[in-house]
C-alpha cells in the first residue's frame, strides 16, 4: 500500500517555496525501508550508485542566477478563478488657444482612456519517480526527490520571471519590456520612453568602451527623462543594470577625482535611487531553444522606474500549487501549477528604458 503525507507552503510575495514529503511503502511485516525491502544483484546496485552520485555532483556544480520578478515588479493579487483582467490607462489631454473671436468655440479638452484586457495563463510542470529509481536512490544515498523538487520549483519560477519581463504576446499577456515606445505591438500608444545610449556608433554606445563621464551622462539622462516627462512630480527610486555594466560603473573612476567611481558619485547625487544588477537585462539567446532570454531590442538595456503599484504591477492569482502524488503504472507523479497575468501599465511616464549600453 502506498501512502503519502504532505507539508506544503505556497509562495507569497517574497518567500521561497518549500515542500517536504514523506513516502512510506507499507509492507505486511511493517518494514517501510526501501533500501532494505528492494534487493537486486550487486553489479546493478554499484552501477546505479555511481551514476546517481555523478548526476548529483554535476547538478550541484551548476549555479543559476536568482529570479527576481517578485523584487523588481509590484504584485497585485488577482481574483481566483478569473480568466482575464482589465485595466485602464487614462490621459488628460487638450490644448488651450488664444481667443481671437468669441463667436467661435474655444478648443475643448477632455479625458481619454483606453481599457486593456489581458489573460491569465495557467502554467505547470511535473516530475515522476519510478520504483526502480527510488530503489537506486536509496542504495546510492541520493535524495532524487529533493533534486526533482528543486528543479520543478526552479522551472516554474524561471518561466514566471521571463513572462514578467518579456510576456507572451500571442496569448495576450504583455511583459514589462514590451511597453517600450519602440515596440509597435505594445498594447497602448502611451508607452514607456525608450532611449538609445549616447554615442556616435554601436561600439561607442557600449559602456565597456566609455569613459566614466560618458557613463555618468547615460545614468543622468535616464533619470532626467522621467523628471521631464512627469514635470518633476515623480522621480525613479530604482535603476536596474546588467551585471557587466554594473561592474563597469563600479570600477571606472571619474577623471575629476581619480578615486571616485561612477556609482559612488551617482549615489552621492541621487541617494534615493537604488542601483541593482540584473542579469536578465543582458541581451542573450538560449543556446538550446534559440529564444531571446534578455535585453531589449536586441541590445543590453537599463531600466529606471518607480517601484510602486500606482505606476504598474503584475497580476498573480496563484503563485504555485502542489498536487498530491498520483501512482501511474510503476511510477509516482507530482504536479506543480501556477497562474498569472501580464503587466498592467498605469503610469508609463514614471519609467524609462535605455538600450545599447
Amino acid at each position: 500500500m502506498y501512502q503519502t503525507q504532505y507539508n506544503t507552503h505556497n509562495l507569497d510575495d517574497k518567500k521561497r517555496f518549500k515542500s517536504e514529503r514523506f513516502v512510506n511503502f507499507q509492507f505486511q511485516d511493517g518494514n517501510t525501508s526501501l533500501s532494505n525491502r528492494f534487493n537486486t544483484d550487486a553489479s546493478f546496485s554499484a552501477l546505479f550508485e555511481e551514476q546517481l552520485q555523478m548526476l548529483d555532483n554535476t547538478v550541484m556544480e551548476v549555479m543559476k542566477a536568482d529570479r527576481t520578478f517578485l523584487q523588481d515588479i509590484p504584485v497585485q493579487a488577482g481574483q481566483l478563478g478569473a480568466t482575464t483582467h482589465t485595466w485602464f490607462m487614462n490621459d488628460i489631454n487638450g490644448k488651450a488657444g488664444y481667443i481671437s473671436d468669441y463667436s467661435t468655440a474655444l478648443p475643448k479638452v477632455g479625458m481619454t482612456g483606453e481599457a486593456y484586457t489581458g489573460r491569465f495563463l495557467d502554467f505547470g510542470v511535473a516530475y515522476d519517480l519510478s520504483v526502480r529509481e527510488i530503489q537506486a536512490g536509496n542504495k546510492a544515498n541520493v535524495d532524487l526527490e529533493d533534486g526533482l523538487l528543486r528543479s520543478a520549483t526552479r522551472s516554474l519560477i524561471e518561466l514566471h520571471d521571463n513572462t514578467a519581463y518579456f510576456g507572451a504576446p500571442a496569448k495576450q499577456v504583455y511583459g514589462w519590456l514590451e511597453y517600450s515606445d519602440k515596440n509597435t505591438k505594445a498594447p497602448s500608444s502611451r508607452r514607456v520612453t525608450t532611449l538609445e545610449a549616447s554615442g556616435a556608433s554601436v561600439s561607442a554606445k557600449k559602456w565597456a568602451n566609455k569613459t566614466a563621464d560618458e557613463i555618468m551622462k547615460d545614468l543622468t539622462d535616464i533619470v532626467n527623462a522621467i523628471d521631464l516627462r512627469t514635470n518633476s512630480k515623480f522621480m525613479p527610486d530604482t535603476i536596474l543594470l546588467p551585471t557587466e555594466q554594473y561592474q563597469r560603473a563600479n570600477d571606472v573612476r571619474l577623471l575629476t577625482t581619480a578615486t571616485t567611481s561612477v556609482l559612488e558619485e551617482f549615489n552621492r547625487k541621487y541617494p534615493d535611487i537604488n542601483v541593482i544588477k540584473r542579469p536578465i537585462l543582458k541581451y542573450a539567446t538560449d543556446p538550446i531553444t534559440g529564444l531571446v532570454i534578455g535585453g531589449l531590442l536586441g541590445k543590453d538595456a537599463m531600466i529606471a522606474y518607480k517601484n510602486d503599484k500606482l505606476c504598474f504591477n503584475q497580476v498573480i492569482t496563484e503563485v504555485m500549487n502542489v498536487y498530491p502524488t498520483q501512482a501511474v503504472n510503476l511510477a509516482y507523479t507530482t504536479n506543480f501549477t501556477g497562474r498569472h497575468g501580464g503587466i498592467q501599465m498605469k503610469l508609463p511616464e514614471t519609467q524609462c528604458f535605455m538600450y545599447g549600453i
